[in-house]
């Protein structure tokens, strides 16, 4: 057992829930126990994030190691501003779901030279981006691979994925081809030049992203839900051999 101040500081991304009305109360950051079950199971210490008013604390992202960046169903524009943090300090991120689209969009407006601290110039961007191909937007809605997820029917949930020899995905579960835990209602249809696509569904949805050097790693699937997944915890066993 590691020494309280030699383990791995996870900052962990919370879903957020930013309401307008009049109730100040109903501002909220949730967190799914099951990401911090498992960071803790590699002996790391999890970190929850918060936010002010849906920006981020800089000293507090200061505190991190690298960072997780979960599923959810809204994409809050402070997801983007810890991606371009982690960027420029050269932290880990591992993106799930949602957050591995994140991973994505971010990348694509990246080579556009666009700073997410540049909330305006970023939307703006991100527009332009749409507005020139709308075929190919950059989230697209999927229904095929959305599930309702019991503790009973998780294997009923999961499909298979084809994993790229050359890849973390790969030396993670040694394997070509893996069934994984589908929960997801939009896809990614791109990534910019930082992040490579490393893993499909049979459907030739992106399922896998990451760029080995920055050791960011995205994933559309469910890892955290599945105990015999251990992309977390080799994730974070990762990092601590970089150390």
């Amino acid at each position: 057992m590691k020494e309280k101040q030699d383990k791995l500081k996870i900052g962990i991304v919370p879903k957020i829930v930013l309401y307008t009305d009049e109730v100040p109360y109903h501002d909220i950051y949730s967190y799914v126990n099951m990401y911090i079950k498992r960071v803790d199971e590699a002996d790391a210490i999890p970190i929850g994030l918060v936010l002010n008013d849906g920006n981020i604390i800089k000293e507090q992202l200061d505190l991190c190691d690298a960072f997780i960046i979960p599923g959810g169903t809204k994409i809050e524009h402070a997801l983007y501003q810890i991606l371009e943090y982690a960027y420029e300090h050269h932290k880990p991120v591992l993106g799930i779901c949602m957050g591995m689209q994140v991973m994505s969009i971010y990348s694509v407006l990246h080579d556009k030279g666009v700073n997410a601290f540049d909330r305006e110039g970023f939307k703006k961007t991100y527009y332009e981006v749409k507005d020139d191909n709308p075929v190919l937007n950059l989230l697209e809605d999927n229904s095929m691979h959305a599930h309702y997820i019991t503790r009973d029917n998780i294997n009923e949930t999961k499909h298979e994925i084809t994993i790229d020899k050359d890849s973390f995905l790969h030396d993670v579960y040694n394997q070509d081809k893996r069934n994984v835990v589908s929960l997801h209602s939009a896809y990614i249809n791109r990534v910019g030049s930082i992040l490579n696509i490393t893993a499909h569904a049979s459907d030739g949805l992106i399922e896998g992203v990451e760029n080995i050097d920055l050791l960011w790693i995205g994933v559309q699937y469910h890892p955290e839900i599945d105990e015999d997944d251990k992309l977390i915890y080799k994730f974070i066993k990762e990092i601590e051999g970089r150390k």
